[in-house]
């Protein structure tokens, strides 16, 4: 009833601002909805009693809400609000932090945890992806923006470009299979962006800034993110991608660090090409975080490291269309004492103090599509992720947990 409420206001706030925008500017309203019957089967070193299936209905609804202004000669105004509600994707939804062979007393982010959504079920709730559940309107992207001769300024809450080395090369049908870029450079929050293309080459840069007046002189200098990403495009449909971000400090909380002066940076490359019916497409994203500046020298070794690999291939064969996903993850985190230690949830031990966890995460990702025309889709999919959990401070702690999901569903864009 709340999805229909927000839908109908939608529609009801486009259509007010179509009838009285003067004739110069242009409103327009997209949407869609996936619907989705399955169940996630848990196995492996699970915590007690989660070696279980679950079985349900759940899916996503998004609007995304367009207006622009012609200026005339080569100037454009415009505004841009992307309202998502989603559940969690796929087998990811196994791995909530009550199910996890291994617990940090921080966020389920330190100890493998794959779903981040703000329940754990039902149909609309708020994807919440740290960060991504302000709502109802607009709770995905936000943003005005002006259109030059000299390229494109945009301002606003923006999701960081380095995530367009996914959506341009290797999403899946639900915009999923982005986890590279959820662990390493989801830096969501204010930001200033601009972007142009220069024949084959397209470039996109962008400053997050905290924005926050209540700094400190210590953090004044703090809480920005920098982040560049060029694509190029020799010939039609053969794409490479690079992209890097630095930040210093954290502009939405989401890389948490023991002590200042902390650092995140990462880096990916992206390519893809078509060869006849087939598609191929390959993504790599790594990332680390440093809490002090001597943290490395100290230890030996990083505090945070994450390194994503994943590859995709496509085929269309008349109405059908069918899509496979390889994606191999390693995650270190060498966080010791730091917000507490971690916790073996089978033998209810603790891994020692300064200790690291290793986790390795494969997924594999299989979809059968079927086009029934105007926009509709409907779809079979077979998803399992497994991850080995291995500690180099205790030789004889290791746990691999899986999740796997069947799920057949459909798709109807407007």
């Amino acid at each position: 009833m709340f999805k229909k409420h927000v839908l109908s206001a939608a529609a009801a706030m486009v259509v007010g601002a179509a009838l009285s925008a003067p004739a110069a500017a242009q409103v327009s309203i997209n949407g869609g909805v996936q619907a989705r019957l399955g169940s996630i089967s848990r196995s492996g070193d699970t915590a007690p009693k989660y070696d279980n299936t679950v079985t349900g209905v759940d899916g996503l609804w998004f609007l995304f809400f367009n207006a622009t202004k012609d200026l005339k000669g080569g100037y454009n105004a415009g505004f841009s609000c992307n309202t998502v509600a989603t559940t969690v994707d796929g087998a990811n939804g196994g791995f909530t932090a009550e199910a996890l062979p291994v617990r940090h007393d921080w966020d389920g982010f330190f100890a493998g945890k794959d779903n981040y959504s703000q329940s754990q079920g039902g149909f609309s709730s708020y994807g919440n992806s740290l960060g991504d559940s302000t709502g109802p309107m607009c709770n995905d992207e936000v943003s005005g923006y002006l259109q030059t001769p000299f390229g494109k300024f945009a301002a606003g809450h923006i999701m960081n470009p380095m995530r367009l080395l996914y959506d341009g090369f290797t999403v899946n049908p639900v915009w999923g299979n982005q986890r590279g870029y959820y662990m390493v450079a989801d830096v969501r929050g204010n930001a200033l962006r601009y972007s142009n293309s220069f024949g084959p080459v397209n470039i996109e840069l962008q400053l997050n800034t905290a924005s926050d007046a209540k700094a400190n002189s210590d953090a004044s200098n703090h809480d920005k993110a920098y982040t560049a990403v060029v694509t190029y495009e020799p010939i039609s449909g053969t794409v490479f991608g690079l992209g890097a971000m630095d930040l210093k400090g954290d502009t939405n909380a989401k890389y948490v660090t023991a002590a200042t002066p902390n650092k995140h940076s990462a880096w990916g490359a992206s390519a893809k090409t078509r060869v006849g019916p087939i598609n191929i497409g390959y993504t790599f994203t790594t990332g680390k975080n440093e809490p002090e500046e001597n943290f490395a020298a100290k230890f030996g070794q990083d505090f945070i490291k994450d390194t994503d690999h994943t590859f995709k291939v496509s085929y269309d064969m008349g109405q059908w269309n069918f899509q496979g996903f390889f994606s191999q993850e390693k995650f270190v985190a060498s966080t010791g004492q730091y917000g507490g230690f971690f916790h073996d949830t089978r033998a209810g031990s603790t891994i020692p103090a300064f200790g690291q966890l290793n986790i390795k995460r494969q997924n594999v990702d299989l979809w059968a599509l079927y086009d029934m025309g105007k926009d509709v889709k409907t779809y079979l999919r077979f998803n399992t992720i497994n991850k080995k959990f291995t500690s180099p401070d205790q030789a004889l702690y290791s746990a691999s947990m899986r999740s796997t999901k069947f799920e057949g569903g459909w798709f109807i864009n407007f």
